[in-house]
């Protein structure tokens, strides 16, 4: 390996690690403030004397001093007293081990899980309103229904419906908080189950860009940096244009700051892979590009031609799973335009003789 190689497998190492300092200072960290800030928020409004409540556990899990589903808050909430390792020198040691290990093994679950608890305190409290408060609490509640899927949808908007015509005072209280109860833990679940897909499908794309990170430092092993290069600047590029025409969308869980990262990678692996295609399908006799990709290239040390290709590959990201299907759509047609085609030999035909003209006498 030259000196090269191992500088593009420096700035692969380089590039994980500006990733994981990303993921805890912009995705984990403001998640976990903004978590820890609901939770204070919710413990305002409640009425004295709650504690210790889902709060305290929520806030425990959300700030890593405890694990979620521990048995020993749930002893601490029934007045018990805890496990014998509660002060244990081996649990003080998992505990560090955790904050060592937070920004490298963040995946978000504390936050989920911090988030479910508060949203169950958050309904039971609902559930205890009175008066305009409870009506209040119940259109509320009737404006948020697009939260839900399509079929739940539809019942609760006709129950609230029901609910809300034949009791418009709502005084029969005892049924709306009921009801009110079960309908915001429907929302909540939703949101609930919403933001987890989210926080799964982050973690996926960074499992794909350290994939492919990888990958990358095998080619540049191999010698293919600069192609590799010239591809994650087309996916840089990419990545800016839809950044600058990007519009306000609702919080993704901090899965567009994960989708930024696979960008380049995305591009750099496009850029290899279309070069190669586009040299096998020239060998092949597929497409013509004699002038672009000769028989002897060497795609180690490319030229300014190819580089462009390879940036054009990393930019769109599309790109290669056109030419894919162009090939395939000419391979399979090939054989059948390439079968001879014999002529057929019509029998003659049979003519009747034409008729005599017909004399018309005096």
């Amino acid at each position: 390996m030259d000196a090269s190689q191992y500088v593009g497998i420096a700035i692969l190492a380089g590039y994980w690690l500006v990733l994981i300092t990303t993921r805890w200072m912009f995705i984990a960290r403001p998640n976990r403030r903004f978590t820890l800030a609901r939770i204070d928020d919710a413990q305002y409004y409640l009425e004295p004397g709650t504690e210790p409540s889902l709060l305290d556990e929520a806030r425990a899990v959300a700030t890593g001093t405890t694990v979620p589903g521990d048995p020993n808050w749930l002893r601490h909430r029934r007045g018990q007293e805890p496990h014998e390792d509660q002060g244990s020198p081996v649990r003080w040691i998992r505990r560090a081990l955790d904050v060592i290990t937070a920004p490298l093994i963040w995946n978000g679950s504390r936050d989920l899980v911090a988030w479910n608890l508060l949203h169950r305190v958050e309904a039971h409290e609902a559930a205890r309103l009175t008066g305009p408060e409870l009506v209040a609490a119940v259109m509320k509640a009737q404006s948020q229904l697009e939260d839900l899927p399509e079929t739940k949808r539809l019942y609760w908007s006709r129950v609230l419906f029901e609910l809300l015509q034949t009791d418009p005072k709502l005084q029969d209280e005892a049924t709306a908080q009921a009801i009110l109860r079960n309908l915001m833990n429907e929302l909540y679940n939703a949101r609930d189950t919403k933001f987890t897909n989210l926080a799964t499908q982050q973690n996926k794309v960074t499992w794909m860009v350290f994939t492919g990170l990888v990958i990358m430092g095998a080619l540049i092993s191999m010698g293919y940096e600069v192609l590799l290069l010239a591809g994650a600047v087309g996916g840089v590029l990419s990545r800016l244009q839809r950044e600058l025409v990007r519009r306000d969308v609702p919080s993704d869980y901090g899965l567009s700051w994960s989708v930024l990262f696979l960008s380049p990678v995305s591009g750099a692996l496009s850029a290899w892979a279309g070069v190669l295609l586009l040299q096998t399908l020239q060998r092949f006799n597929v497409i013509d590009l004699a002038q672009l990709l000769p028989d002897n290239t060497d795609l180690t040390n490319p030229s300014g031609p190819i580089l462009g290709v390879a940036i054009l590959f990393g930019l769109s990201e599309r790109l290669l799973d056109r030419i894919v299907r162009q090939a395939e759509d000419e391979i399979a047609t090939k054989p059948a335009a390439d079968k001879k085609v014999e002529p057929t030999v019509e029998p003659p035909r049979q003519t009747s003789p034409a008729p005599a003209p017909e004399v018309v006498g005096p």
